[in-house]
This record gives structure tokens, C-alpha cells and sequence, in this order.
């Protein structure tokens, strides 16, 4: 492990130019690498600098064509997105909702053709800040195994909610899965072990070996509510274009909504309810008196403070794949 620290300024520079390197226009580097970064920033390095090794690899390995808008109406559009890189594609989605919710008030678009987007709290919480709900889902390749099964047919299938309060947005942001791919290639390059009983190998056997799981199956965290969630969110995928089981990253499905809350009522009356229920979930009564109750997303604000000030963790093993790019 060992390792140094360095600040935000230099891993966008460091991710930028990997990305560029590998194919990636220097606008499309620059996005992506804003969002590498602040998934670093928010507590999430499996998913951070610790994918480039694997964003790079994808660009320099795939042929991709410009992303088009196949259809398209005043409330709703499908993207094709050509092989893209999931980060620009998803980037092109906000664009396309962005568009449409200021024209009518809601906006809907699904995207087929891409993977590899990233944490995609980061794209719902750019719509919130804007005042609107957003909500995102996609499905990817297989990795999660269906309760009572030890078969991967589920992607880890996130779940990203955002609403406007008068702080900072609510964001619920969550996979279907135990452990998602990229935590099995973080354990996996920093030679750790998984946590006992959440994964299988590709024979179906329990194990602890991050290499032997990304050929094998994680489980569905909840168990069988979490394996139908996973599903509700595969269905989605394939709502948007999606195989029913991607064989490919790219053969991933997204979809994309936000609205104005003003459909439904007073922004500023819902915004403040929300920011009540948000103070009421952080107040209430602990179950150990020494850790107080969080909100989902409080974690990740918090993060943004310390790693901004202690710089970002960048281990040996992680230096070391990074410079081979």
C-alpha cells in the first residue's frame, strides 16, 4: 500500500491526460476526468483514479462512432451511443434532459450502446442543483448472482435519486450488488482479500479472491429484495436497448429522467419539506448514543472537506498502474 497524497489539481491533470493519451478529444478528458476526481473527492477511489487502467483500455480497444439521437419528442428522446465511453454518453444524456425540462417541464431519455458511466450520482445531483428530481438506472454486464443462485445474470445495477432542498440536494445513490466490479479490481490490485460470504467463483464456490470473483458472481445485497431490485433495474436496461443480459460493457442500457417539482406542488414548500425530512432522519434517536444517524450522501459532503484537505490516497500499486498508462 505506502503510497502519497496529491491534490485535486493534480489527479484532474494526471486522469486528463490519461484519458487523452488513450483516444478521448480533450473536452471529452477533461468531463470525464471532472468526474473521476470528484468521485475521489466523495469517498469512492474503487471508482475514482483507480479506473483509468480501465477507461483507457476501453477507448484505445473500441471503435466508436458519433453518439445520434434515433428518437425524439417534446418529452422524451433514445440516443445510440455508438461504443462512447459511459461517462460521455451519460455527460450527452443531461444535455438531451437538460434541454427538455426547460422547454416542457419533464424530460426522459434512454441510451443503448455505451458503458462505463461512472458514479452516476454525479449526474443527478447536476439536475438537482438545477432545481429539478432526477432519477437514473442502468444495467451492465453480469456480475450479480439472482438470490439462491451463485450465477452472475444482473449487472451491479445502480439505483441514483436527487431532489433540490434549500442545502444541499437529497441524493440516494445505490447498487443492487454486495460488492460492485470495481470494488473486485481495487481489492484485486492492491492484492486484498474480499469480505467473507459475497462472493463466488466461476465454478459457483464461496470465495475471498477478488480475480477469482470477477469471473464468478457477487451476491445482491438485501438478499432476495436486493435481487429483485436488481432485476426491476435490469428490466430498465432493457427498456433502454439493452440485451436482457449485456454480455459486453457496452452493450449497457441507461435511463435518464428529471422534472420540475413545480408539476406537483410549490418548489419551495417541497424543498423544504425535504430539507425537514433530511434534519428529522439525522436527528433521530441513535441506536448506539456514540454514532449519530447519517443521511444518505452525508458521507460523501463530509469527504469532499478531508480528502480535499489531505490530498487524494494514491497507493504504490495504484502509481504504479497509472504510470504504465
Amino acid at each position: 500500500m505506502a503510497g502519497r497524497h496529491i491534490n485535486a489539481e493534480e489527479a484532474h491533470e494526471l486522469a486528463a491526460g490519461i484519458l487523452e493519451r488513450a483516444g478521448l478529444t480533450a473536452d471529452e478528458a477533461a468531463a470525464v476526468a471532472d468526474i473521476v476526481v470528484w468521485t475521489e473527492l466523495t469517498g469512492y477511489p474503487q471508482i475514482g483514479l483507480a479506473r483509468l487502467p480501465r477507461l483507457a483500455e476501453y477507448v484505445r480497444r473500441v471503435d466508436r462512432e458519433p453518439i445520434r439521437v434515433e428518437r425524439d419528442g417534446p418529452f422524451s428522446a433514445h440516443l445510440e451511443a455508438g461504443r462512447a465511453l459511459g461517462y460521455v454518453t451519460a455527460l450527452r444524456m443531461v444535455e438531451v434532459v437538460e434541454a427538455k425540462v426547460r422547454a416542457t417541464g419533464i424530460g426522459m431519455v434512454t441510451a443503448n450502446g455505451s458503458g462505463l458511466t461512472g458514479r452516476n450520482a454525479y449526474y443527478v445531483e447536476r439536475l438537482a442543483e438545477q432545481g429539478w428530481v432526477a432519477f437514473m438506472v442502468n444495467n451492465f454486464t453480469a456480475v450479480v448472482a439472482p438470490h439462491g443462485s451463485s450465477e452472475a445474470l444482473f449487472g451491479t445495477n445502480p439505483l441514483s435519486v436527487a431532489m433540490p432542498t434549500t442545502g444541499a440536494p437529497l441524493v440516494v445513490d445505490i447498487s443492487a450488488a454486495t460488492l460492485i466490479d470495481a470494488d473486485l479490481r481495487f481489492h484485486r490490485l492492491e492484492g486484498r482479500p474480499l469480505p467473507d460470504g459475497l462472493a463466488f467463483d466461476g465454478e459457483g464456490n464461496a470465495t475471498t479472491d477478488a480475480a477469482a470473483a470477477i469471473g464468478g458472481a457477487v451476491k445482491a445485497f438485501g438478499e432476495h429484495r436486493g435481487s429483485a431490485l436488481a432485476l426491476a433495474i435490469q428490466a430498465f436496461g432493457v427498456l433502454a436497448g439493452s440485451p436482457p443480459v449485456p454480455a459486453q460493457p457496452d452493450d449497457s442500457g441507461v435511463f435518464l429522467m428529471a422534472f420540475e417539482p413545480s408539476l406537483f406542488g410549490d418548489p419551495d414548500d417541497i424543498a423544504a419539506r425535504l430539507t425537514e425530512l433530511l434534519e428529522r432522519v439525522r436527528g433521530a434517536r441513535p441506536a448506539d448514543p456514540a454514532v449519530p444517524v447519517r443521511a444518505p450522501n452525508d458521507r460523501a459532503l463530509a469527504s469532499m472537506e478531508a480528502v480535499r484537505e489531505r490530498g487524494i490516497d494514491v497507493s504504490d500499486e495504484l502509481s504504479d498502474a497509472l504510470g504504465a498508462l
